[in-house]
């Protein structure tokens, strides 16, 4: 009996340290299971903000590819329509009345008449600014019409052909439209 009391002592202290072991083992499995779900948690918390930045940057970059290609058509079509406006122009200037022209030609005279200015025109004007003005005319010039006024020293050259006029007004509308389109993204 007394190995029987020996051996059922034995197995009592085997069971409760079995059972010691098994409570241990839980509450490790059990901390090392909450720490796995937490580094998880973690990761899918880090990952879903990356996935959420790179998501947003995206379209944010996508957003700036379509204003930037609807500004280029834009600005592509207003040079189309002030290319058509400078033709139209270019061509009523060829058919201007000649009234109309004279008309031009004269206020463009009346602000140079100084002593040794010489003056050109386009051959159809030529007897008119003669005419029109005590400028001396250094000959005629290509074109649709207007005039170049040059110093008496010819250093001096003032372009007012109708063709130079209508490049100006061209290049400061092109400027106007650009400055209207990308003032706000510089």
């Amino acid at each position: 009996m007394a190995l029987e009391q020996v051996l059922e002592g034995i197995k009592r202290d085997a069971d409760a340290e079995r059972k010691a072991l098994e409570a241990e083992s839980k509450e490790v499995r059990s901390k090392a299971l909450a720490l796995a779900k937490e580094a998880v948690e973690e990761y899918r918390k880090k990952a879903l903000e990356r996935a959420s930045r790179d998501s947003l940057r995206m379209a944010t970059q996508e957003a700036a590819f379509t204003e930037l290609e609807l500004k280029r058509e834009q600005l592509q079509m207003e040079r189309e329509l002030t290319e058509r406006v400078l033709h139209l122009a270019e061509e009523r200037l060829r058919s201007l009345p000649r009234e109309r022209n004279e008309a031009i030609l004269k206020a463009l005279l009346s602000h140079f008449e100084k002593e040794g200015v010489q003056v050109q025109a386009a051959p159809k004007d030529e007897l008119f600014v003669k005419i029109a003005t005590r400028l001396k005319f250094a000959g005629p010039l290509a074109g649709h019409g207007g005039l170049v006024i040059t110093n008496a020293e010819g250093t001096v050259l003032l372009d007012l052909t109708y063709e130079t006029l209508m490049r100006d007004l061209s290049e400061r509308m092109t400027k106007e439209v650009h400055q209207r389109m990308f003032a706000g993204s510089a």
